[in-house]
């Protein structure tokens, strides 16, 4: 069934290697408007998105800034920098995607009655165990790197989910109320039974439905919204405004930034997979080059990203919350909105373990933000991704759509992960050498605009 409707609130140098990786379109937001892709009657053209992929070799400072957190100082001799990207698995995403995207914008508004909105805002990020950007495709880069503060919709549930942990196991029945508001009070008796005439379901399926009542009935129960707070907070996101930080959560008004949300993400992925770990900010820069005022020579500089602390996260992703989430959570690719992913095969593509989460934000019935979020361990090493699509303003919209209708990006992710993990490079540890391609590093110059 889909996600409830209360809560849907969803210059020009190619690489030489021939890398179409869209670098330059996240460094792209500085006054230059990006290009928007445009509907014609075949569809979206992918000729004109892929046209919004800019590449250049040359990155002014003031967009390398935009690149990175307000918090970070850029030196004034930076020169150059580094990103992260996997340009061979970059540029086999950047295609597929492209071309899905185009499939999708022929078939998706003979569903919901909608025509694809010529503004669509579309980014797709997944980022290794050190919170590096391995893949990453972007038409509207800001609506990803700005800070500003996005309804997460069903995806909240993954913090309530946090908190019911400390407390269920996956196997419990939540009530499924004919109402679900003051219909129980705070203080309700701590059981899993239900009134008279309501049914129930597991809390695997609550997740894998999004369901708001069964667990706005049980966190009711359990869960303090100071407790709830706590978990937002270590996870790297503060939750301020909210009458009932329970109920804004589960209804899906909880705003955040993505790159703080896919940080919570991280975290919760490497809490999954076992692995004791920072989780760091997702960038594509990991290394700025200076100028030495001394010598003339160019120093290195690691790109310091915030980071979660283990033990931050940990003290709320313990080990019995992380038992009931590895359930709850990959219940729906098993049996809700992320079905689209329960063909792959995980043990001939090395995956020990798969999870992932959709949020659909409406406005007055109509679909204007989605989300799929989740993660996956290949061959002992964590990934995590973050899929957003916004309509570009409140005059367009996707109709009725769900963010479980996108779950196809989702998965060309997971198989980007796969052939990531296959190269086995961490480009964190390397710099150029005659087998890494020039282009990896772009200049930053002396200009100031």
């Amino acid at each position: 069934m889909p996600e409830n409707a209360m809560e849907r609130s969803p210059r020009n140098h190619l690489w030489r290697y021939g890398a179409i990786v869209l670098f330059a379109v996240l460094i792209s937001l500085s006054c230059q408007a990006i290009p928007r892709p445009d509907r014609t009657t075949a569809g979206l053209d992918s000729r004109v998105l892929q046209d919004s992929l800019r590449v250049t070799e040359t990155v002014a400072r003031p967009l390398l800034r935009q690149l990175l957190p307000a918090d970070i100082a850029l030196p004034d001799n930076t020169v150059s920098a580094r990103s992260t990207i996997n340009d061979s698995v970059n540029t086999w995403f950047a295609v597929e995607v492209v071309q899905l995207l185009t499939r999708l914008s022929r078939t998706l508004p003979a569903v919901s009655g909608h025509a694809w909105p010529s503004d669509v805002q579309i980014t797709a990020a997944l980022a290794d165990g050190d919170g590096q950007i391995r893949v990453i495709y972007s038409n509207a880069a800001e609506a990803y790197f700005a800070p500003a503060r996005i309804p997460l919709a069903s995806t909240a549930k993954i913090f309530v989910g946090i908190g019911l942990g400390e407390h269920d196991t996956a196997q419990m029945r939540y009530c499924v109320p004919k109402r679900i508001t003051s219909w129980i009070t705070a203080d309700a008796e701590r059981s899993s039974s239900c009134p008279l005439g309501n049914r129930s379901v597991g809390a695997g399926m609550a997740f894998a439905r999004s369901m708001p009542g069964p667990l706005l009935w049980r966190a009711r129960q359990v869960l303090t919204d100071h407790e709830l707070k706590r978990i937002f907070v270590r996870l790297g996101i503060v939750p301020d405004g909210y009458a009932s930080l329970r109920e804004a959560a589960i209804l899906g008004q909880v705003t955040a930034s993505p790159r703080e949300m896919h940080r919570a993400v991280h975290a919760v992925t490497l809490a999954l997979t076992g692995h004791d770990a920072a989780a760091r900010m997702p960038s594509v820069i990991d290394v700025i080059e200076t100028r030495n005022t001394a010598n003339g020579g160019l120093d290195r500089i690691p790109v310091p990203m915030p980071a979660l602390a283990p033990e931050t996260y940990r003290s709320v992703l313990t080990a019995r919350a992380v038992n009931y989430l590895r359930q709850v959570l990959s219940a729906p690719i098993h049996a809700g909105t992320l079905r689209a992913l329960s063909s792959l095969k995980l043990p001939e593509l090395g995956i020990a373990f798969l999870w992932g989460k959709t949020g659909t934000h409406a406005t007055r019935g109509e679909t204007r933000t989605m989300w799929i979020v989740g993660g996956l361990d290949v061959r002992d090493r964590p990934y995590s991704w973050l899929v957003l699509i916004k309509a570009g303003d409140d005059r367009h919209t996707f109709g009725n759509i769900n963010a479980a209708a996108f779950a196809p990006v989702a998965k060309l992710l997971i198989e980007a992960a796969v052939r990531d993990r296959a190269t086995d490079v961490s480009p964190a540890t390397a710099g150029p050498t005659e087998a890494d391609p020039p282009a990896r590093w772009w200049s930053a110059g002396s200009r100031d605009n």
